[in-house]
C-alpha cells in the first residue's frame, strides 16, 4: 500500500482512463460524421458557411483535432420560414371573428393588404362601433364586416349563408377561419359567480365549437385552415384566472381532436 493508493486501484484507474479516452474518440467521429452529412444535403459546402473552429488536442498521443460548430439555421435569409404558407392570396377567403378591436382588427387589415377575401366577424356591427366604421371607411370588395355573435347560433348561421353567397365559388369552399372573439376576466374561485364562468366559456369555448362545425363544409371542400386564438393559459394554470384558463385549456383540447379528425380529408 503508497500513498493510499494500492496496485489494483491504479489498475482499475488506469482502466478508467482508457475508456474516457476511447469515448472522446467516439464522440469526435459521431460530431465529424455529422458534419460529413450536412456538408451533404447543403448546397453549397460546409466550409463556405461561417463558422466557429475549436482545437481538441488527444491527451494520449498528443495529436490535434479540429471541430467545426455552425449556427443552428443554414438559410442566408433570416427570416422565419413555416411549413406551409398561401403561394397566392388572392380569391382566398377568410372569417376572422372579434374583429371589433385588438387582435382581430389588426389581422383584418393585414390579411386584406396580402390580397385575401377578408370577412370580418364583428359583435357591434349592428351598434355601429368605431372599429366597424374604420374597416368599413376602406371601402374594399375584399374587407367585409359582418354582423356576428359567436354565442348566437342564429347569427353564426347566417353568416355561413352570407359569405357562401360572397364567394366567387362557392364549391371551392372557404380558405381559412380565425377563431378570435374572446372575453376575459379576474376572480378566485370562491367569489366567481358561475354565471361569470358560464359567460367566459359560451364566448371563448363554445363560440369557438358553434362557428367551427358551422364552417367545416366549406372548410374541407377548399382543404382550408382553422386558427384558434388560445394563449399561455391555455397549457399552464394561474390564480384568479380560472374562468379564462378553463376555456383555453379547453380550446387546446378541441384544437388537437379537430386536427385529428381533420388530417384525413
Amino acid at each position: 500500500m503508497s500513498s493510499g493508493w494500492s496496485i489494483e486501484a491504479l489498475k482499475h484507474l488506469g482502466g478508467f482512463r482508457s475508456l474516457c479516452t476511447r469515448a472522446t474518440r467516439r464522440k469526435q467521429s459521431v460530431l465529424q460524421l455529422g458534419a460529413t452529412m450536412l456538408a451533404a444535403r447543403l448546397s453549397r459546402p460546409l466550409s463556405q458557411l461561417p463558422g466557429k473552429a475549436l482545437s481538441v488536442r488527444d491527451r494520449e498521443n498528443g495529436t490535434r483535432h479540429t471541430l467545426l460548430f455552425y449556427p443552428a439555421s443554414f438559410s442566408p435569409d433570416t427570416r422565419r420560414t413555416y411549413a406551409s404558407q398561401a403561394d397566392a392570396a388572392s380569391g382566398k377567403a377568410i372569417l376572422i371573428t372579434g374583429c371589433d378591436s385588438g387582435f382581430g382588427f389588426s389581422l383584418a387589415k393585414h390579411l386584406h393588404s396580402k390580397g385575401f377575401l377578408v370577412f370580418a366577424g364583428c359583435l357591434m356591427k349592428d351598434k355601429g362601433d368605431a372599429g366597424v366604421k374604420e374597416l368599413d371607411s376602406l371601402k374594399s370588395d375584399r374587407l367585409r364586416t359582418i354582423q356576428l355573435n359567436v354565442c348566437n347560433s342564429e347569427e353564426v348561421e347566417k353568416a355561413v349563408e352570407t359569405i357562401r353567397s360572397g364567394l366567387k365559388d362557392p364549391e371551392k369552399g372557404m380558405w381559412g377561419l380565425v377563431n378570435n372573439a374572446g372575453i376575459s376576466t379576474f376572480g378566485e374561485v370562491e367569489f366567481t359567480s358561475m354565471e361569470t364562468y358560464k359567460e367566459v366559456a359560451e364566448v371563448n369555448l363554445w363560440g369557438t365549437v358553434r362557428t367551427t362545425k358551422s364552417f367545416l363544409p366549406l372548410l374541407r371542400r377548399a382543404k382550408g385552415r382553422v386558427v384558434n386564438i388560445s394563449s399561455m393559459l391555455g397549457r399552464m394554470a394561474n390564480p384568479a384566472r380560472s374562468p379564462y384558463c378553463i376555456t383555453k385549456f379547453g380550446i387546446e383540447a378541441f384544437s388537437d381532436c379537430l386536427r385529428y379528425e381533420m388530417h384525413p380529408l
